[in-house]
């Protein structure tokens, strides 16, 4: 599916500063940057050119804020709001947004359910373009059936012992009201419903193994919880990593780690080699988050709160949190565009990108804003069918 942004053009690749280094166990593989958190890290030591994406998807640096729209009520941390029903059906007002084109978002009660969605539906150009070839390239090697068969149910064994027995496992009978979100973001996605996951940390952060497995798991942090999102925003985050999921980008990453440690055991060419394949790699995982938000878009059928919860990636507040503008944030990549023109100004904006794991957070948010507003999105919405709250697997059980 092509795409009528430019923006995806205008995308900085990663370079040689997106260093990974050995992931510590085999976990460590697949437990990826699938997750909302932006990480930014000074360039590390060629020799170190090998990493799972465990370090990404670890949290460093308070990456979750409350994500509230300019029109709703004040902020109150998930366990002490009242109001245990479903998602509210009252539909926001229309604006228009920074790119010029009229919002229209669908209340809860209008939004649709996508029982045939494929990723291909959805998937970003630049996250398609590479997972075809990888995809030509694991066919070429036989890493892909390795993963799938061998090494991915190991790894879902160890982590699933690892979470049940640290974290609450997520039910009709424990946290009912998570559930319920995760189980209509799952309905609306065509996905089983995985394993929901809350740990205590104090960082805010969700993640995913981010492969269709036996098991699939999705870890939310508490400290994420206790800052205020609304359900509409808690269901948009779960969807980000259903994103994942659905598009199976943990098979990828952990195909390249091992083409990485293969590669580390042919000295001088072989780290040749693994440099290229870590800007390929870190090229790709900023590409693959552009199709996760589009996966969020999918499950709220919201843009402003997708975007809103991007501007809360580069800074918020729970006091301020009302009188942030998702709208006003979009009008920061134009800025972007104009402050980059220079020669320092172009060469700072690199570096940065360069730096971090994921998209630029306006960028970002310009990229998600764009699609929302494309024929490509209209096409897959019409697609659907009119959602029914909590039809069909309410229990959670996988098929």
């Amino acid at each position: 599916m092509r795409s009528n942004s430019t923006a995806s053009q205008r995308m900085e690749a990663s370079s040689s500063a997106c260093e990974f280094t050995m992931p510590s166990d085999l976990s460590a593989a697949f437990v990826s940057s699938c997750g909302w958190r932006r990480r930014a890290r000074a360039p590390l030591s060629p020799a170190k050119a090998v990493d799972a994406c465990h370090r990404a998807a670890e949290p460093q640096s308070r990456h979750w804020q409350p994500c509230r729209l300019a029109h709703t009520t004040r902020h109150r941390p998930f366990h002490q709001r009242n109001d245990r029903g479903p998602l509210s059906a009252s539909a926001p007002p229309v604006r228009t947004s920074a790119s010029g084109i009229p919002a229209e978002p669908l209340s809860t009660a209008a939004r649709v359910s996508l029982p045939a969605l494929r990723a291909t539906d959805f998937r970003h150009p630049l996250d398609e373009a590479s997972t075809r070839s990888m995809d030509l390239l694991t066919r070429f090697t036989g890493l892909n059936m390795l993963v799938r068969q061998v090494i991915g149910p190991i790894a879902e064994q160890i982590i699933e012992v690892e979470n049940i027995s640290m974290g609450v496992l997520v039910g009709p009978e424990q946290l009912p009201r998570l559930h319920r979100l995760l189980v209509e973001a799952c309905s609306i996605l065509g996905l089983n419903v995985p394993d929901l996951y809350i740990r205590q940390n104090p960082v805010p952060n969700a993640y995913t193994m981010a492969i269709d497995g036996r098991r699939p798991f999705i870890v939310v942090h508490s400290s994420l919880l206790d800052m205020g999102l609304t359900d509409e925003e808690i269901q948009a985050v779960l969807a980000h990593e259903l994103g994942h999921l659905k598009c199976e980008h943990g098979v990828w990453v952990t195909v390249a780690n091992l083409l990485l440690l293969a590669l580390a055991q042919l000295g001088e060419l072989g780290q040749t080699l693994a440099n290229t394949l870590v800007s390929r790699l870190c090229y790709w995982l900023q590409a693959a988050e552009l199709s996760c938000d589009r996966a969020s878009l999918l499950v709220v059928q919201d843009p402003r709160l997708v975007v809103s919860v991007i501007m809360k990636l580069s800074g918020g507040s729970v006091l301020y949190a009302n009188e942030m503008n998702p709208e006003a944030y979009l009008k920061q990549a134009a800025r972007l565009d104009q402050v980059s023109r220079t020669l320092i100004g172009r060469r700072v904006r690199q570096q940065i990108q360069r730096a971090a794991t994921h998209p630029l957070p306006v960028v970002r948010a310009r990229e998600l804003d764009r699609w929302a507003h494309s024929p490509e999105y209209r096409r897959v919405l019409r697609k659907g069918v009119k959602l029914d709250a909590l039809a069909g697997n309410t229990n959670g059980k996988r098929e």
